[in-house]
């Protein structure tokens, strides 16, 4: 962020930085990073926040400095005027002043509610009995509003607005998935032509999404008609979108059809390529989201799971030995990564590769709790030595990275240079092979850390300048940016 900031500083013209759906964010880390952003705020940055719940960040000083406008639900409702000119501009709707207040005042100028009656309108010969017709507390006003636009929509076009609204963003090919339909793309450029609360999420118009609130309500017509294939749809979107390549999405479409064996099968697949790129945290989080039953049967995750613990640096010893202990009576794997021979297990199949993948795992978690835990740096260093033999192949790349700068840190702590020269070199070269940029930004750094313990600072410098240009290429890279 102080980098971040450094940058916008030297922005020559305002700008504003808008950041939609703020509601979305339930990561204390990602407040947290927020509030400092704007605690230090550059005076030509603007920053938009749009949320339908108040977010989490502290604001007094800013309201009583003037630095703050505050737009409420209320600030936000059209006026008659406002209303009038949508209704006829907009909607292409010709209504008398009366209508227009009667529509204005039972929506309270709610825009998509405007919207929603005007849709159901059209068609409509008899448009100020209609209006006047509306009736019942404001809380149900929507809800009526809604059920006139669906259920007079054919019945095609009813069924395909249930069924993809399970979507947070559709495009044609994925409606046909979930629909099993062949509309294409066509339709939901129909949609959106049709005024039917279809927002674009780009110029091309190939992603759209539907209005939050009309979204909220077709799920729950959905819940109410046909409970059974909320799960049939999810499973079809995480299909579709593990075939196209946005494995997030097919990972959360598998944890919304509670196909749990689904999701925990594209989590094992994506391991390494998440942890090489930095998303530890977001793996925590997904596996922590799976039965538990379901992590004690795949050994795999249940050792990523003790290996998560303990990166989040909080301390959790006694929860990662135990998971560590857990995997080692599964597989047979001894304390030091030794592979024994296992008489029963309650994993079916476990071929020896992966035995020893998860070997090398066991070795490099508890080498950090050695290190971590205890500082008995002899132990780490034997540990992760036998980690970095057991995690040959670059299918494991990322993982035996880790090791090898483990391993180097604990070598620079005994002052054994030249080893950790050695291990250091190796690490450079296995994370750069692979391409995961997140072990290259610290296998960088830790080769300037060794660079400036043997006192060439020059060379120090110009390696930490490449890591500054590295982390500024790639993004995902530039959480290390403090370490350098």
């Amino acid at each position: 962020m102080t980098r971040l900031l450094n940058e916008i500083a030297a922005v020559p013209k305002d700008f504003a930085l808008i950041l939609d759906d703020y509601h979305l964010i339930d990561d204390e880390a990602v407040h947290a990073t927020l509030a400092f952003l704007l605690e230090h705020l550059p005076p030509q940055m603007h920053l938009v926040i749009a949320s339908r719940t108040e977010p989490p960040l502290t604001v007094s000083r800013l309201l009583a400095g003037g630095e703050l406008t505050n737009r409420t639900a209320s600030d936000l409702r059209f006026n008659d005027e406002e209303a009038s000119d949508f209704l006829g501009e907009v909607m292409g709707l010709d209504l008398s002043a009366d209508d227009t207040a009667a529509l204005e005042k039972r929506t309270e100028g709610w825009i998509a509610g405007l919207q929603l009656a005007a849709l159901s309108m059209r068609g409509r010969d008899d448009i100020s009995g209609f209006v006047s017709s509306f009736a019942g507390t404001d809380r149900h006003v929507f809800d009526y509003l809604a059920e006139e636009v669906l259920d007079r929509q054919p019945e095609d076009t009813r069924m395909f607005l249930l069924e993809t609204s399970i979507l947070d963003r559709l495009n044609g090919p994925l409606c046909d998935a979930v629909t099993a339909g062949e509309g294409g793309q066509a339709r939901p450029e129909e949609l959106e032509r049709a005024n039917l609360l279809m927002v674009p999420l780009d110029d091309r118009r190939h992603w759209y999404r539907y209005h939050h609130l009309f979204s909220d309500f077709l799920r729950q017509c959905l819940r109410q008609e046909n409970p059974e294939m909320v799960s049939r749809l999810h499973r079809r979107a995480s299909e579709w979108h593990e075939s196209n390549g946005t494995d997030n999405e097919a990972i959360g479409h598998a944890l919304a059809a509670r196909d749990f064996e689904r999701a925990a099968g594209l989590i094992e697949r994506l391991e390494d390529l998440m942890l090489g790129c930095g998303e530890t945290p977001i793996l925590e989080r997904l596996i922590k989201t799976l039965p538990e039953e379901i992590i004690r049967s795949r050994p795999r995750l249940y050792m990523s799971y003790a290996i998560y613990v303990l990166m989040t640096g909080d301390g959790r010893w006694d929860t990662a030995e135990a998971a560590l202990r857990d995997v080692e009576q599964l597989l047979g794997i001894g304390g030091e990564g030794i592979v024994e021979p296992s008489t029963v297990s309650p994993v079916e199949v476990i071929e020896d590769e992966e035995r020893a993948w998860l070997a090398g795992h066991v070795a490099t978690a508890r080498a950090n709790i050695a290190y971590e835990g205890r500082g008995d740096l002899r132990s780490a260093i034997a540990l992760n030595r036998r980690a970095v033999e057991l995690l040959a192949g670059e299918e494991r790349a990322s993982a035996r990275s880790i090791a090898a700068c483990n391993l180097t840190e604990c070598l620079l702590d005994i002052g054994d240079l030249p080893a950790a020269s050695r291990a250091i070199d190796e690490a450079i070269e296995i994370s750069l092979a692979a391409g995961h940029p997140a072990q290259v930004g610290w296998s960088l750094c830790l080769l300037g850390l060794l660079q400036t313990i043997r006192g060439r600072l020059s060379e120090a410098m110009k390696t930490y300048e490449r890591v500054l240009r590295f982390t500024a290429d790639h993004e995902e890279a530039g959480v290390l940016l403090a370490i350098a």
